[in-house]
């Protein structure tokens, strides 16, 4: 039943789980890459394209333009601070963790406009959920010299 071609429209909560979990192996691997020898330029590249590709698969359609407008807004925006977590004492688990908050703090914001529904509210909440995730990941990572 979940692959019957129509599962999105049934539970799209079940989408959203899949997109996060996605997202997450996408950037642990480009991490783990860049890590084990990858060239640096080269995993920043691969990270904005991963997040170009899942943001162009998991935006909302609000027209072919629009739609790439804001999938490389925010796949840059991704890359960049992929490029800044980069320098961080963490190990790539941690860091793609770091980067995947701000993925979906990305996504949400741009998902929730695309839709016609952004207020303050959400967008206080999803950075309040945002800041207590990073928190708790930051707490919890071990440091590396």
């Amino acid at each position: 039943m979940v692959f019957s071609g129509r599962w999105p429209e049934r539970d799209p909560a079940l989408k959203d789980m899949f997109w996060l979990v996605s997202s997450f192996l996408w950037l642990a691997d480009i991490f783990g890459f860049v890590a084990n020898g990858l060239d640096f330029t080269l995993g920043i590249f691969l990270a904005f394209l991963a997040a170009f590709l899942i943001l162009w698969a998991g935006l909302p359609r609000a027209g072919r333009r629009r739609t790439f407008v804001y999938g490389f807004s925010g796949a840059l925006i991704a890359a960049e601070f992929f490029w800044a977590a980069a320098f961080l004492p963490f190990g790539y688990l941690t860091l793609a963790g770091l980067v995947l908050i701000v993925f979906y703090l990305i996504w949400a914001i741009f998902h929730h406009h695309l839709r016609g529904n952004l207020n303050r509210e959400i967008i206080l909440k999803n950075l309040a959920f945002g800041a207590a995730l990073f928190t708790v990941l930051l707490l919890s990572a071990k440091w590396q010299p």
